[in-house]
């Protein structure tokens, strides 16, 4: 399924995707049937939509196995805006795969912010993993602010993000903020910055609220100049 959002269009209610597995296996059977639905979503520039995804299957202990794929693309030029909310009420005995992507593709700006806000929530493990990337060229700041909040047991969440700033003139800032609510919760967060001009500036938060015990979590930033080995921070 393809939605494309026109320049400058605002889609006032939110799509509505519904995914209903009608058939399954008996619990023990060697029998599981699998459906792999994806959808692509393209937004133009100051284009607005919402975006709703339900799963749901068969009531009872049938298994049956969901893979599914939503891919979002923000155009160039920047001011679009998605929405996105996912329910999965699926079989307890099924197996339920779900990857969200979403890539942003900008060139220019003199001052760019990306708000991320994830909330995992439910009664079993979830994964986010979040992986960003700057670069500032010229006269820009870049600021990424993001908070990931893990608010049921067994949550898992990793996030990596790398800047580069190759002007004296630039700046870039990174937020990042971390909520552990439930135990057995394993939360990693990971910066690293290269700055490739003497008076190129980065402003790094890394940030961990541990508020449950039993969790594994870890965060740390690194800054470096071009006189160390760029294989080294890259890998």
């Amino acid at each position: 399924m393809v939605v494309y959002v026109p320049e400058g269009c605002r889609v006032e209610n939110p799509i509505y995707l519904k995914y209903i597995s009608v058939e399954g296996g008996d619990e023990g059977s060697k029998k599981m049937p699998l459906s792999s639905p994806r959808v692509f979503v393209f937004i133009e520039k100051g284009g607005d939509i919402g975006i709703v995804e339900e799963f749901v299957g068969k009531e009872g202990s049938e298994c049956y196995w969901t893979n599914s794929i939503l891919e979002v693309v923000v155009g160039e030029g920047g001011g679009g805006k998605v929405r996105h909310s996912y329910v999965q009420k699926q079989s307890l005995s099924a197996a339920h795969i779900k990857w969200t992507s979403v890539r942003q593709v900008g060139t220019g700006g003199k001052l760019s912010r990306h708000n991320v806000h994830v909330q995992q929530v439910g009664s079993d493990t979830v994964t986010t993993e979040l992986m960003t990337f700057h670069l500032s060229v010229g006269d820009q700041t870049q600021d990424l602010r993001s908070r990931i909040v893990l608010d049921h047991p067994r949550g898992y969440s990793q996030q990596f993000h790398k800047c580069i700033v190759a002007h004296s003139s630039e700046l870039a800032v990174f937020y990042g903020n971390v909520k552990v609510n439930r135990y057995e919760t394993d939360a990693g967060q990971l910066t690293r910055s290269l700055l490739l001009e003497p008076r190129a500036t980065v402003n790094v938060k890394p940030n961990l609220q541990i508020i449950a015990d039993d969790v594994k979590c870890s965060h740390g930033a690194a800054i470096r100049q071009p006189t160390l080995l760029l294989s080294s921070m890259w890998d």
